[in-house]
């Protein structure tokens, strides 16, 4: 009596568990191509430009004294400060109609003045090509510009006036001083009165991020992990309608 009530209950959970089994592995199987598309969607994005973000304050993204965030990158800030040391940084590439050049830039370090919106600090600000008549700027200003990280390798030979790089830490030996990361370059310059301040600008466009990757090389992983989703799941189907086809020759003969 026993063997004949529990015969039919393992068949059925002969059924049941590969099924659930096949539910499960179809199901992670299918996320996994979800991520992988995912992964090709920030890998394309990442090819361009992202829609620009209001300008705020340099402190509501950076702080002096610690790394730049990957959210501060790009980011269109304004500080208030005034000018205290002026450099130059050659063999700059600079991106210009399609073309690339080699130019100097003008570079200060604006001391920001803490106020509501900003905390005391330094940061480094490309105003624009160098050129042989320097503006002397003793009077605050107010900076509008694009926060980029700091450049890891050498273009020239640095010294007191001459930065190797855009690299707040080259000036770590300065007195007095609390360095944002990273650097500026502004895109406008204006008095604490409003009043434009001129200078032969250089482009700021948008660092792009790369992401790691190639575009169809994830969606050749989407395409794998949704057929294998499809297959697991209509294994235990297969196997069923297997068996059926077996009891029914077997009959037949």
């Amino acid at each position: 009596m026993t063997t004949t009530k529990t015969t039919p209950v393992l068949k059925r959970l002969g059924y049941v568990v590969p099924l659930i089994a096949a539910l499960l592995l179809s199901v992670t199987a299918y996320e996994l191509g979800i991520w992988q598309l995912h992964r090709a969607q920030a890998v394309h994005n990442a090819a361009k430009p992202q829609p620009e973000k209001p300008v705020v304050p340099l402190a509501s993204v950076a702080t002096p004294g610690t790394d730049l965030s990957g959210l501060a990158i790009n980011r269109l800030v304004r500080a208030t400060g005034i000018y205290i040391h002026s450099f130059v940084a050659p063999n700059q590439e600079l991106k210009s109609t399609g073309k690339k050049e080699v130019v100097t830039y003008e570079v200060r370090l604006l001391h920001v003045t803490a106020s509501a919106e900003n905390k005391a600090g330094d940061i480094l600000v490309v105003r624009g090509l160098a050129s042989m008549d320097r503006q002397t700027l003793t009077d605050p200003v107010v900076v509008t510009g694009r926060l980029y990280p700091r450049q890891p390798n050498d273009h020239a030979a640095g010294s007191a006036t001459i930065l190797s790089r855009l690299d707040p830490s080259l000036l770590a030996g300065l007195p007095n001083v609390s360095l944002y990361d990273g650097y500026m370059i502004a895109t406008d310059e204006a008095t604490e009165y409003g009043q434009s301040i001129s200078a032969d600008r250089v482009p700021a466009p948008q660092l792009l991020q790369p992401a790691a990757g190639f575009y169809w090389q994830h969606i050749s992983y989407v395409v794998v992990w949704w057929l294998l989703a499809i297959l697991v799941l209509f294994l235990p189907f297969y196997t069923r309608i297997r068996d059926r086809r077996s009891v029914t020759a077997t009959h037949q003969e």
